[in-house]
């Protein structure tokens, strides 16, 4: 009893409830390292997150891409740029022309595997 009332004295006059808090606070803060967490801080647990609602609930399915479509322009690319050096290194224009031609069509390549698998994910969803 002798404690609630020391506690209720200190807490029902204002001018001691401040010093008493503003002394709580400073010795908080000499505990505390600068840049530690809050001791109330609780970290999040991913147990804790379905990550299976986050995601769409449609099922994804992959699209098929010829295997030659993903392999013909990284083969016209080696070709192309085994061209093109060849060529600058006999000095035959027709061959660095053919080089160059390939090293374009491969970009093109590159460009087109993406396109087929966006058609075909488009045509396969319209089923």
């Amino acid at each position: 009893m002798r404690e609630i009332n020391q506690a209720w004295a200190v807490l029902g006059d204002p001018r001691r409830r401040t010093l008493y808090d503003a002394a709580r606070r400073s010795t908080e803060r000499a505990r505390r390292h600068p840049n530690a967490p809050h001791p109330d801080f609780v970290p999040l647990d991913d147990e804790d997150i379905d990550y299976a609602e986050l995601l769409d609930d449609t099922p994804m399915e992959g699209t098929d891409v010829p295997r030659w479509l993903q392999v013909l322009p990284a083969l016209l690319l080696a070709v192309g740029g085994l061209a093109t050096v060849a060529g600058f290194i006999a000095m035959l224009g027709p061959l660095i022309a053919f080089g160059v031609a390939l090293v374009l069509l491969a970009g093109l390549g590159f460009l087109a595997a993406p396109a087929v698998a966006v058609m075909r994910s488009y045509q396969h969803d319209r089923r």
